[in-house]
């Protein structure tokens, strides 16, 4: 065999090789629901998923978004997922592995946090970061305006997190359409305008302190309220309330700007 032959067999065997796709591992198709809301530069979208495997495409594109520059950001807005409360620290994480990233997207999600995630082209890097609540530097400014409240949820767990009761309140099914005005002078304004009858409104200070959280007599429990999600069209804040009874009560509140 001559040498130019050689060759050829050669360059054929590793053209051969780049063209093999990488195998694809089976869907794993185990029944998981999940409502991711996430956004990939300042496009919003959201998605119900039904099981993991589902969960997993989406993280594949997601990676796929920031490999192509995007910064890429999700929350899990069911709270019956997660049904331990997110420890308040952020984490941060850097790898040049895909698979230890995604690894690590999922590690989050299972913490309730929301998930930032960005790509560096040049060096190979992911870094990650995840929080409980958003940095108030980040949601002061977005904050402020009219937000209409679509459902407020209450999920009830036990001492080892089991599921107790989840119940969802959304005002319209009960006449009355609910809107909170954050203003720049530190007054929040609830505002009931019922389907039949005369609107009605309250006032009380607001504040979010140096680590984001949110807190305002007229917001349920009149506790600490974590900012999870934050944009110029929806807004995520929830909080968690220890019950004397080893059971813990946790609550979501979910907003679209006006």
């Amino acid at each position: 065999m001559n040498k130019l032959s050689i060759t050829f067999q050669i360059i054929l065997a590793f053209a051969f090789i780049a063209c093999t796709p990488r195998p694809v591992a089976p869907e794993d198709n185990t029944p998981k629901k999940r409502v991711i809301i996430y956004s990939v530069g300042q496009a919003e979208n959201r998605q119900k998923l039904e099981t993991n495997g589902q969960w997993d495409n989406l993280l594949e594109m997601l990676c796929d978004k920031a490999m192509e520059g995007n910064v890429v950001t999700f929350y899990n807005m069911c709270q019956t997922t997660y049904t331990n409360p997110p420890t308040k620290k952020a984490t941060t994480f850097s790898t040049s592995s895909r698979d230890e990233m995604i690894a690590w997207m999922k590690e989050m999600e299972k913490q309730g946090k929301t998930v930032v995630v960005t790509y560096d082209s040049d060096t190979g890097k992911w870094n990650g970061n995840a929080y409980a609540t958003a940095p108030s530097n980040s949601s002061s400014e977005l904050i402020l305006g009219t937000w209409h409240l679509s459902s407020l949820t209450a999920v009830e767990t036990d001492n080892n997190g089991n599921i107790l009761n989840n119940t969802t309140f959304v005002p319209e099914d009960d006449g009355d359409f609910m809107v909170y005005t954050f203003n720049d002078n530190g007054i929040l304004t609830l505002t009931v305008e019922p389907i039949d009858g005369v609107s009605t409104s309250d006032e009380a200070e607001w504040n979010l302190s140096d680590e984001g959280e949110l807190s305002s007599d007229l917001l349920p429990n009149k506790s600490m309220w974590n900012v999870n999600w934050i944009t110029s069209t929806t807004m995520i804040i929830s909080c968690n309330n220890p019950m004397n009874n080893d059971e813990n009560l946790s609550y979501q509140m979910k907003f679209d700007k006006r």
